[in-house]
């Protein structure tokens, strides 16, 4: 499914000639009213009295950077029960200045929905081969050869080379047995489309929401448990271009909630903890970015959310209105 742009008009106005302040905050709400719509008509929980709970402050008026107030006065009617836990939840975001998301569940799905290492497992049974039971930890370290060797430069006939010599090591790792000598280069291309980028699909809201933030001027980036290599996993991914940061646990040694893994990317945007709204799809998500002193949102995707002390979402998009 397309998307439409969610700033069709939102350039950067630095060398545009100067608006008044009522054209700039027209334009702005003709803006976030064609980004509610296309919620409302997406199915999303959006508030049906958007301009009585939200206050948008131009900063300047030659300048489409915006604050938004969640105010709870007065009081707002909301369309059903999850729009009205959001609203309760919802705690005053400050000026954001950056955006940072997790990455699995978040920007990205896993394509055929049962992870990499029960799809992996499946393969060798279907190749009539056996294995140690799959630990998750086989992750990390396969993937510190993709870290240290693997670069999506390289030429296709070299790929080939590594996917050849990283199935051998992962082989290896998961005491892969077969009834023959296993020729590595035969399960390469195989291996490189269950382990690599390949096997993930990014949400169709997540590129309209890097590209709209990133057109209003937001530094961006990515927290995630995720192995060695995730920067190239953006890349082939096609969210690299739009992301100013990438901080992987198994690069940096600390994982969620540990608050160490965002002040790394703080340090890295050097930014202010404040300046910075992270949004993930877990509890140790918000609890690691709030340690940091960032904001914070949570992104349920289906089910009724449970209580939080954050913001409560459960379309990407609807992180376009926290900042």
């Amino acid at each position: 499914m397309t998307h439409s742009n969610p700033y069709p008009q939102a350039k950067s106005t630095a060398n545009s000639p100067a608006h008044s302040g009522d054209d700039v905050r027209a334009h702005t709400d003709h803006v976030l009213n064609e980004i509610e719509n296309e919620l409302k008509n997406a199915g999303s929980s959006i508030c049906t009295a958007f301009n009585q709970r939200v206050s948008i402050e131009i900063l300047g008026c030659n300048t489409n950077r915006r604050r938004v107030n969640f105010q709870s006065d007065p009081p707002v009617k909301f369309e059903n029960s999850r729009s009205l836990a959001r609203q309760q939840n919802r705690s005053r975001v400050t000026f954001v200045q950056a955006v940072t998301f997790d990455f699995y569940n978040t920007l990205v799905y896993h394509r055929a929905g049962i992870g990499r290492g029960r799809q992996y497992q499946e393969y060798l049974s279907a190749a009539g081969f056996a294995s140690d039971p799959w630990e998750h930890q086989v992750l990390y370290d396969a993937f510190e050869y993709y870290g240290a060797c693997y670069s999506p430069t390289l030429s296709d006939e070299v790929k080939l080379s590594f996917w050849t010599e990283f199935t051998r090591r992962l082989f290896e790792r998961t005491n892969v047995r077969a009834p023959e000598t296993v020729d590595y280069a035969e399960h390469a291309q195989a291996m490189r489309d269950i382990m690599g980028p390949n096997c993930f699909a990014v949400f169709d809201e997540s590129l309209q929401v890097l590209r709209g933030l990133k057109e209003i001027g937001l530094r961006l980036g990515v927290i995630s448990d995720w192995q060695k290599g995730l920067t190239y996993f953006c890349d082939e991914l096609g969210i690299g271009a739009y992301l100013d940061v990438v901080v992987a646990s198994g690069e940096v040694g600390y994982q969620k909630p540990d608050p160490r893994l965002f002040e790394i990317a703080r340090e890295r945007m050097r930014m202010a903890g404040h300046e910075i709204l992270h949004v993930g799809d877990r509890v140790e998500d918000v609890e690691g970015a709030a340690a940091a002193g960032f904001s914070a949102a949570l992104l349920v995707r289906g089910g009724e959310p449970a209580a939080a002390e954050v913001p409560v979402i459960t379309d990407l998009r609807e992180a376009l209105f926290l900042v």
